[in-house]
Order: structure tokens, then sequence, then C-alpha cells
């Protein structure tokens, strides 16, 4: 269950989850999430 410090949302209403939350969540998802706190060379950015 999400709760209001693991995300927020930006400009544009999407959801943002917050570094602390993706880095307790235990893996990287490789979908670009902005804050990803795992090495770059295991996530795949997205770009606009």
């Amino acid at each position: 269950m999400l709760i209001q410090r693991d995300y927020y949302i930006n400009e544009t209403g999407q959801m943002v989850f917050t570094a602390s939350y993706l880095r307790q969540r235990g893996y990287c998802c490789t979908k670009g999430c902005l804050h990803c706190p795992y090495p770059s060379k295991v996530r795949k950015r997205r770009t606009p």
C-alpha cells in the first residue's frame, strides 16, 4: 500500500515514486524511473 511520502504528483499529473520508496522496494523495474537509485547499467531511462 502506497502512502503519501512514497510518491508525489508532478506538474503534468503523473505519479512519481521517491528514491526512498524505490530503494525500499528492493529492485529495479527497468522502466526508467526518474529517481531510480540503482546503477544506470541496469535501468533503461525513457526519453520523452
